[in-house]
């Protein structure tokens, strides 16, 4: 008990040493200037840090605090993990972007996309994954490149 314990205080000072962090970084961002989204200033990356920090030293500490209640809901959290599939997922976003300006936003999205749906849908069938993932691709592509006006990578397809 005096272990669990030592390991508790030892988390909840990370916590609020991270928060702490997190609150000084964010006053010294504003001091240098966060600038606005379209022309940023030198302390706006500092200021998203900080808010990471600040977020995950919040976490740490309301965990700790109520890890004893939490604990068996955690865990069950990870009971059902597919760990092969995490590590699919992982790989084919790595793989993903390598290739979005090689071979283009379009296959590379919809390549990717059927490869996702195909590892999480049980189904014997490639017709649902092929087409779900040209219409998630399209989507994106029309909302994105047509209606924002992003350019993105036109690859081997030249569009």
């Amino acid at each position: 008990m005096a272990q669990r314990m030592v390991k508790n205080s030892a988390d909840l000072l990370s916590g609020l040493f991270w928060t702490g962090v997190s609150l000084f970084v964010t006053v010294e961002s504003f001091r240098l200037g966060i600038g606005t989204g379209h022309n940023p200033g030198p302390g706006f990356v500092p200021l998203c840090s900080a808010v990471i920090f600040g977020v995950l030293g919040f976490v740490l500490i309301v965990t700790n605090i109520q890890k004893k209640r939490w604990e068996r809901r955690i865990a069950d959290l990870w009971k059902h993990v597919e760990w092969k599939k995490v590590v699919w997922v992982v790989l084919s976003l790595f793989l993903y972007a390598f290739l979005f300006s090689k071979i283009g936003y379009l296959l590379a999205t919809a390549g990717v996309m059927t490869f996702l749906l195909r590892i999480t849908r049980r189904s014997k069938m490639w017709i649902p994954e092929i087409a779900g993932a040209l219409m998630i691709a399209l989507a994106s592509y029309f909302l994105f490149g047509v209606l924002m006006g992003i350019q993105l990578p036109k690859g081997l397809l030249d569009l």
